[in-house]
């Protein structure tokens, strides 16, 4: 948008109205972004509780095996 656009714009609605709409537009842009990033980190969540599963088990079982050797 161009500063002719948007000095069109300001004088024909008001600077109210037209700041109103631009910060509706931005949120909806932000609320956008959140849920991609948010999608991200619960994936990255999914796989470190994988992985903490296993390791779980892995010291579970090098524990006990230890101790059968004796």
């Amino acid at each position: 948008m161009s500063v002719n656009e948007l000095g069109t714009l300001i004088s024909q609605y008001g600077f109210p109205i037209v700041m109103c709409f631009a910060l509706f537009w931005y949120m909806i842009k932000q609320n956008d972004r959140y849920d991609k990033q948010l999608a991200t980190v619960t994936e990255s969540y999914q796989e470190l509780r994988m992985a903490i599963a296993e390791l779980t088990t892995v010291i579970k079982g090098g524990v006990s095996g230890d101790r059968s050797k004796d």
